[in-house]
């Protein structure tokens, strides 16, 4: 697999998620052994100078973890105006590490990192909230809207009717 393809192929496939105008997310995911941590951010470093200067680029961010549980400690985050960018951004980071004589793959084994790359796009808005906040601040389901249907004015007779 080459540079440019690994990261053209993290594009989402499902559909209905992405638009052509819709802005994609490129999340990569690092398990960095610490005697590897200085010579991989340095690559890193290089890399995101290289997605900067391209266009669609939107703002990107380098992530290092401070506490928690999580195995990852190492996340990057990039911003792009939308999928159609990649190609042209795949094709400006492989001739970069082309130019420097940089395998990110011999380095990813010889410093063993663990790496998780995908792309993501925004999940849409739903409908209406699962739960707000109340007067106090304190969150609360949302109520569904309901309303009694009676048949006569007792309430034995009465049923609960969700309104849509």
């Amino acid at each position: 697999m080459t540079e440019a393809s690994a990261f053209h192929d993290s594009v989402p496939r499902a559909r209905g998620v992405s638009t052509p105008s819709s802005p994609l997310y490129r999340v990569d995911r690092f398990i960095v052994p610490a005697d590897g941590r200085d010579e991989f951010l340095a690559r890193v470093h290089d890399t995101h100078a290289v997605l900067r200067q391209q266009d669609g680029f939107l703002q990107d961010m380098i992530l290092e973890q401070q506490s928690g549980p999580g195995a990852f400690n190492i996340v990057t985050v990039v911003e792009w105006a939308n999928a159609e960018v990649v190609g042209r951004v795949s094709e400006a980071v492989a001739k970069r590490h082309a130019e420097i004589g940089f395998d990110r793959h011999e380095m990813i084994a010889r410093l063993g990192i663990t790496a998780d790359i995908a792309s993501y796009a925004r999940v849409p808005a739903l409908r209406r909230p699962l739960a707000t906040h109340d007067r106090g601040g304190r969150l609360s389901p949302t109520p569904v809207p309901v309303q009694l249907a009676c048949r006569s004015r007792k309430p034995p007779d009465c049923r609960r009717q969700r309104l849509e």
